[in-house]
């Protein structure tokens, strides 16, 4: 069994033209509140353990931070509802601020507007950064799940970036325009397109017309090439990024990487365990990831229940 990576919009801000079709679809995606914490499955073989996909073996923090050091950058793909992949992020941003004097932090969640605002984090504090990015109004889980990411930024003065489309941006896209400065320099190609969209279909249960979801994708791989260009320009300068993302994001086939193939990126994915599936080999296909770290899950609700209704 694979599992695969799948796209969650973060609360999408849709245009007129498209918005009567999918707001019933996707009103439920958007998150209000801090998430439940990830204690399902604290028994599983997996929880806790990180497998290597170079070796094909369970491997350690250590090791990926050893590879991480070797890298252009770092991919932190999360499941944006686990709060336990937030605390995970931090240690990492702990350890590797030790060693990579240039490490700076990008955020899929933050639109480069706000960048002068994270500029000042240290200032402002962990605690305080949220409501002055008018975090609540985003449609992210609770300031207080990815605190602990920016508290670790801030305690080794780390800059800080913003790598999010605006919501004009993303109304666009879902209405099949281009916007301004948002040109994708490396468009999927035909087989990565019809993955992307067969992972759409699946993540919305075969409720969505699959030529409707042509606007999703748009906006999925807009978004990979967003984060992409922030991450380049950070490397240009001679900074490491460390990019805070959703896992669909980061996956190597046509996440973040493909928009950077000249790039030596690495990429760590943080996915929940799953009831009766021990082989760490199988959660994920192939080339997607270099290291999955394996946590306990927020919960077992069937996803497409809401789609049945």
């Amino acid at each position: 069994m694979v599992i695969s990576f799948y796209w969650r919009p973060q609360g999408l801000f849709l245009t007129r033209a498209t918005a009567t079709f999918f707001a019933g679809i996707l009103s439920f995606v958007a998150f209000a509140a801090a998430a439940d914490p990830a204690t399902v499955l604290e028994d599983h073989p997996l929880a806790g353990k990180i497998w290597s996909s170079y070796t094909n073996q369970l491997t350690s923090v250590d090791d990926i931070v050893a590879a991480a050091e070797a890298a252009d950058a770092l991919l932190l793909g999360e499941k944006h509802d686990n709060a336990r992949h937030h605390e995970l992020q931090a240690a990492l941003i702990q350890r590797l601020a030790a060693s990579q004097s240039s490490a700076v932090l990008v955020w899929e969640m933050i639109e480069p507007g706000k960048d002068p605002i994270l500029a000042k984090a240290k200032d402002v504090g962990a605690a305080a950064l949220g409501p002055a990015l008018g975090w609540a109004d985003t449609g992210w889980p609770a300031w207080a799940d990815y605190q602990p990411i920016a508290a670790a930024a801030i305690e080794h003065d780390l800059a800080m970036y913003g790598g999010a489309l605006s919501r004009e941006q993303v109304g666009a896209l879902l209405d099949g325009k281009t916007p301004r400065g948002n040109r994708v320099a490396r468009p999927l190609d035909e087989s990565r397109r019809e993955a992307l969209l067969d992972q759409l279909e699946a993540s919305h249960c075969g409720a969505v017309p699959r030529a409707a979801l042509a606007g999703m994708a748009n906006v999925q791989t807009a978004r990979d090439a967003a984060l992409a260009r922030v991450t380049a320009k950070a490397i240009d300068r001679g900074a490491y990024p460390i990019v805070i993302t959703g896992g669909g994001h980061a996956r190597r086939d046509r996440g973040i990487p493909w928009h950077l193939p000249r790039r030596t990126l690495l990429v760590v994915a943080f996915v929940e365990v799953q009831s009766g599936e021990e082989n760490p080999a199988l959660y994920l296909a192939p080339g997607t990831a270099d290291f999955i770290w394996f946590t306990p899950r927020v919960d077992e609700k069937d996803p497409c229940e809401r789609f049945r209704r």
